[in-house]
């Protein structure tokens, strides 16, 4: 627990931003990560913006399993000291005393409960109130970005019916976590976005002037 934080007078607000994949998550991340020092945001990351490897690192009970982890051959004991230094990383940057944090990953609905709980309850230890913020594309505008994707990577399994994206799976966890009011769901589509844009929307639903 960093000394002072709970201590400070402002409500400090920490969203978490959970994807889903497709729905310009890499650009929401690498917008926030640019933007210059401020004494009331912070975009808590540890090396890179997608905070998924450090929050496993510093939550998951068995790290190495997880994918991107095990893709780049990190062994337990690495990334239980990578995790380490992951919170103490996030505690120093919110030792400025902003009032509103992000973390951010398309990977997080993959976190297991037990995962997200211990998240939670270091998250609860800093901060008044916790939103978690999804944005979600229908179907059809899914199932052909995937496919794309795949193509792109030389992947030409074409299985559209794999690929049907299962909303209630995907969040259960989350839910079962935070509880359901906590997570706010946002349609991407550019009808439905803020001057058709997905940051300028995710900035404006959590107050963030750009």
């Amino acid at each position: 627990h960093a000394p002072g934080l709970r201590g400070l007078s402002v409500m400090r607000t920490c969203v978490l931003h959970v994807g889903m994949a497709k729905t310009g998550s890499t650009s929401i991340q690498a917008t926030l990560a640019a933007l210059p020092p401020s004494p009331d945001f912070v975009l808590l990351q540890s090396g890179e913006a997608n905070a998924a490897r450090a929050l496993s690192a510093a939550f998951m009970l068995r790290p190495e399993r997880f994918r991107p982890n095990r893709k780049r051959g990190h062994d337990a004991a690495a990334l239980k000291r990578k995790g380490a230094k992951a919170l103490k990383t996030f505690d120093e940057q919110l030792e400025a005393g902003a009032s509103l944090a992000v973390l951010s990953s398309e990977m997080l609905p993959g976190f297991d409960v037990d995962t997200l709980g211990a998240m939670r309850d270091w998250l609860q230890a800093r901060f008044d109130r916790i939103r978690v913020l999804a944005y979600v594309r229908e179907p059809v505008a899914y199932m052909e970005s995937m496919v794309q994707q795949s193509l792109k990577n030389g992947n030409h399994d074409l299985d559209l019916e794999r690929r049907y994206p299962s909303y209630r799976e995907h969040f259960a966890n989350l839910e079962a976590v935070f509880g359901a009011d906590a997570l706010e769901y946002r349609l991407f589509d550019a009808r439905h976005l803020l001057r058709g844009c997905v940051v300028q929307d995710f900035a404006s639903a959590i107050g963030l002037p750009l």
